[in-house]
């Protein structure tokens, strides 16, 4: 019999799939290269043999749960795959992150490689460096400055909105857009999450690429994409070199280049938010499988669904970029510092990198979070510091505020994101007066890449009136 027949013979073909799998996994954990399991560090069996273990937990949602109780099961150190030990302590901070202390980046992060490598997830110390030089300027405080206007207008969109929604009739059982909501008692009810994310994708749309998504407007998630032959290419996501995407728009040069729906390219629109969801899910899961089984693992039904996630999130990117780039402008964005960005050969960011820096700051500029507690006690700094006005307040008037300072180190420390979310949740908490539903129960999450809520009911009604 030929070796080919041998592998196609419906008896003889799963058995050796099934001996190469344990083989695979068998050899590297008793030949133990590195000395792992010399130590005798616990964990669950099977993330002794295999990266299956972690795949599931990651798959789940509930990765880090998973991990925290088996540390709670074995301690400070836990095995969670073969060669991928998880430290819960406080002093291995320093030792492993280290500034200079020669460990790289995993090849978890080549899962989330699009278009190109980007800042995120480049894992080649000189190309990181030279990344940062070119992308750092742009979160000067004088250019975050520059952006709040970008911000204030999505918030007066969204306060249009939820002014309607307030408005209702009592009783009134309804949709705006893709939303429901009731209205009981003089209080709105409605899931606030999918409103915080239109805010979001808007803002991040309007600072990265030009102009808002316009899902505020439209009450619903949805953003134009570019879609066809030019997107054939875009599949394998942990490549080192560039992936041929969009080959029409790319390979062109900045001068003459025809707007996307003027070149033969199709336009169609797609759920930005959920495909977001959906790729951090993928990815998150898939850069816990070893690179050389990647390939086939992403001919399965889930892992094709998060791959097309990825694919549909890059047109995105090139729809919305080649539309900026076709109708230059002198306003002031990210995507215009990151046109001025130069490395140290004087060189600026080529268009296929541009692109996938845009990709960046929009997958990390539209993620949200959720904290419904202490509104009374920032309510009430916010009364005292803005005094009668009912206008949406600037952030000079609020960066100083201790107490809304507090609310947003929980969440986060970084310049652009800091002010955006001082002035978002400022105005709102101070214009409604906001009660959960249900308050007795525990805010649902769901865990891709970032922990994220999967909805928060509100009773809403106004606090101030002009």
């Amino acid at each position: 019999m030929s070796l080919l027949s041998i592998l196609l013979d419906p008896l003889l073909g799963p058995l050796i799939a099934c001996g190469i799998i344990v083989v695979v996994h068998a050899v590297p954990f008793f030949v133990d290269r590195f000395g792992y399991r010399k130590s005798g560090i616990p964990g669950p069996f099977l993330a002794q043999l295999s990266d299956s273990w972690l795949a599931r937990q990651a798959a789940s949602g509930k990765r880090s749960e998973a991990v925290h109780e088996e540390h709670k099961k074995y301690g400070s150190f836990v095995r969670i795959a073969p060669n991928h030990i998880s430290i819960s302590d406080p002093e291995a901070l320093q030792v492993i992150y280290a500034h200079g202390n020669g460990t790289l980046k995993t090849e978890f992060y080549d899962a989330f490689v699009s278009i190109r490598r980007g800042l995120f997830n480049t894992r080649d110390r000189a190309e990181h460096t030279r990344k940062r030089k070119v992308i750092s300027h742009i979160f000067s405080p004088k250019n975050v400055q520059d952006f709040e206007p970008n911000i204030r207008s999505a918030m007066a969109k969204l306060f249009v909105q939820l002014d309607k929604i307030i408005n209702a009739p009592e009783g009134t059982k309804s949709y705006l857009g893709t939303n429901y909501f009731r209205k009981k008692n003089s209080r709105a009810f409605l899931d606030i999450l999918p409103w915080f994310n239109y805010v979001a994708f808007d803002i991040i749309g309007d600072l990265v690429f030009g102009e808002p998504f316009g899902m505020i407007d439209a009450a619903r998630d949805m953003a134009a994409v570019a879609k066809g032959g030019e997107l054939r290419e875009l599949g394998t996501l942990y490549h080192v070199e560039p992936i041929a995407v969009a080959q029409s728009f790319l390979d062109t040069k900045y001068a003459g280049e025809k707007d996307a729906s003027q070149s033969g390219a199709e336009v169609t629109y797609i759920p930005a938010i959920r495909i977001l969801n959906e790729r951090g899910d993928f990815s998150a899961t898939l850069g816990t499988i070893p690179p050389w089984a990647r390939p086939y693992v992403k001919k399965l039904p889930w892992f094709q669904k998060g791959d097309k996630a990825c694919q549909n999130l890059a047109g995105l990117a090139i729809a919305a970029v080649n539309r900026r780039l076709n109708n230059p402008t002198d306003r002031v964005d990210l995507l215009a510092r990151l046109q001025q960005g130069k490395d140290d050969s004087g060189q600026p960011l080529g268009k296929e990198e541009l692109t996938a820096e845009a990709l960046t700051q929009l997958i990390a500029g539209s993620d949200t979070t959720s904290n419904p507690r202490a509104l009374s006690k920032l309510q009430q700094e916010l009364d005292e510091a803005l005094g009668e006005s009912t206008d949406l307040p600037w952030f000079e008037q609020l960066k100083k505020l201790p107490y809304l300072e507090a609310c947003i180190n929980e969440a986060l420390r970084r310049n652009l994101a800091s002010m955006e979310l001082l002035v978002i949740i400022a105005s709102f908490v101070r214009k409604y007066d906001v009660i959960l539903e249900y308050p007795q129960d525990q805010l649902e999450t769901r865990e891709g890449f970032l922990r994220k809520p999967m909805g928060c009911v509100v009773g809403l009604k106004q606090r101030l009136e002009k």
